[in-house]
């Protein structure tokens, strides 16, 4: 009923917005407040290309500006608007006081709009980290700059918004004397690369571009070789691509300078590797980005990642404690530890954050000093707003060699059942547990946020229960591990992307 009401007003909003636009002529209306009517597609880099249109339920910054300028008008500035249901495309302010309006005296603005929406940004920068490419949480940035010369007398823009980062893919082909198999299990890091930068939304520039680091690609689902989405830059020598295949006993070099001079926003670059038993030979191809985005489901581009808080941005140090209520205090995006509810005791539990030099950036260890529940001590991480839908985490971590880690998503708030805990796909229990090793692994645990069960034990089907509104809306996820003392745990990366 609430979202039936939401969409019927909307509707009624937006209908409003048009009319203020066919009556502008009128002597009465010359003083209304004209509010800019916003709609939006997500498009790539080809213009030839025709956009999609976004799903309802994302939220967008808008900022209006004096035309041709960097002064926003009045508070105009980092608005939160979101797309509707109805009409599909539109856009509207989440909160019913932020209707961006035109001035009066008929001048001329630019509107700029961004997605995902993001809330604490110092002096209009967006930052981006594509270090990790298995978790960075800004593949879905996307930017649109093309709502120019506006005022009450044009008030209607659609915007086009689009990807920044450039993507390079490596594909391998078996060549003479080299099979398909021999190509398998392949990593490929490329040097030289800048890692992070600030995206300035004002003027649409990247800026504070930092940290030259190598970065790992991702291998490629379909086909041998990996890809990488990384930000725009000049190709110089520094920029190396190291080909390492391990059922060849083999490692390339390749200088990206041979085929490329420039990574350009939007653009994909696909490098053609064939293998030979004693060289390479690499032909690249430039098209933009022509799949970004979902378009059969009119998702908007990118795969989002709900954790925003990247594990290597966190501060060194002791993390968070939840203490008595740790969910009532603790804000989201946050990670914590807690230990059943007690006063901190790192005679018992901590948890901490410090820099692992064998991969180069923080990390989360937890140690479990006395035995104790599995299931009330723990490092969590707070989070809000979950879909009726399955959800994967993916999770780099290790521990002492052969000692199990368990995970389980929980409700902050309580509901029916009490105590509401998500349901491990497939087996109706209310965790996963992984075998770590003394080394990084990479693990993946699906869980399906449409059920809950009352714990985080094994359960029947007939146990589980659909998830309400209340248990979606406030939750964590929790590591912890068996009722065992002194062992060591640690996660080194993480992400959680819905299922489609």
């Amino acid at each position: 009923m609430k979202n039936k009401l939401f969409n019927i007003i909307t509707g009624m909003f937006i209908a409003s917005f048009f009319c203020g636009c066919e009556n502008s002529d009128t002597e009465d209306s010359r003083l209304e407040q004209i509010p800019a009517v916003l709609s939006g597609k997500a498009y790539t880099f080809d213009p030839e290309t025709e956009g999609e249109i976004w799903k309802a339920g994302k939220f967008v910054g808008m900022y209006m500006l004096k035309e041709n300028t960097a002064e926003c008008v009045a508070s105009y500035q980092n608005v939160q608007y979101q797309t509707t249901v109805e009409p599909l495309g539109y856009f509207t302010p989440t909160a019913k006081e932020d209707v961006l309006y035109y001035p009066q005296d008929g001048s001329k603005v630019d509107i700029i709009a961004y997605y995902p929406w993001k809330e604490d940004l110092t002096d209009d920068r967006y930052p981006l980290n594509v270090s990790n490419q298995a978790t960075a949480a800004n593949f879905s940035f996307l930017y649109a700059g093309n709502g120019k010369g506006l005022s009450k007398d044009n008030n209607r823009v659609t915007f086009e918004l689009r990807p920044v980062l450039s993507e390079v893919i490596f594909k391998l082909i078996a060549g003479d004397g080299v099979t398909d198999q021999y190509l398998e299990e392949s990593a490929i890091t490329v040097a030289g690369m800048n890692t992070k930068a600030d995206f300035n939304l004002v003027s649409g520039q990247f800026e504070a571009v930092t940290e030259v680091k190598d970065i790992s690609f991702v291998a490629l689902e379909d086909a041998n070789g990996a890809s990488g989405q990384v930000f725009p830059t000049v190709i110089d020598d520094s920029h190396v691509a190291s080909i390492r295949l391990s059922k060849m006993n083999r490692e390339y070099q390749w200088s990206l300078t041979e085929e490329i001079s420039e990574l350009k926003p939007g653009m994909r670059y696909t490098c053609s590797v064939t293998v030979g038993l004693n060289k390479i030979e690499v032909v690249t191809d430039e098209e933009p980005i022509a799949d970004w985005g979902n378009g059969s489901n009119n998702e908007v581009a990118g795969s989002e990642n709900l954790i925003g808080t990247l594990i290597e941005d966190l501060p060194l140090g002791t993390m968070v404690y939840g203490l008595n209520d740790p969910l009532g205090k603790i804000t989201e995006g946050t990670w914590f530890y807690t230990r059943n509810n007690a006063t901190p005791d790192e005679s018992q539990l901590k948890s901490v954050v410090e820099k692992d030099e064998t991969i180069g950036h923080n990390v989360i260890r937890t140690t479990f000093i006395s035995k104790g529940s599995w299931f009330a001590g723990y490092t969590g991480y707070r989070m809000k707003n979950a879909g009726k839908t399955k959800y994967r985490i993916t999770l780099k971590a290790k521990g002492t060699n052969g000692t199990n880690l368990r995970c389980f998503i929980q409700n902050a708030n309580g509901t029916d059942l009490k105590t509401a805990v998500f349901v491990a796909s497939g087996n109706y229990n209310g965790y996963l547990q992984v075998n770590l090793k003394d080394t990084y692994q990479e693990y993946t645990l699906d869980f399906d946020f449409s059920k809950v069960v009352v714990d985080p034990y094994g359960h029947a089907e007939a146990d589980s229960r659909e998830a309400t509104e209340q248990a979606l809306a406030d939750y964590f996820i929790a590591f912890g591990h068996p009722s065992v003392a002194n062992l060591d745990f640690y996660i080194a990366e993480i992400s959680m992307t819905e299922l489609k």
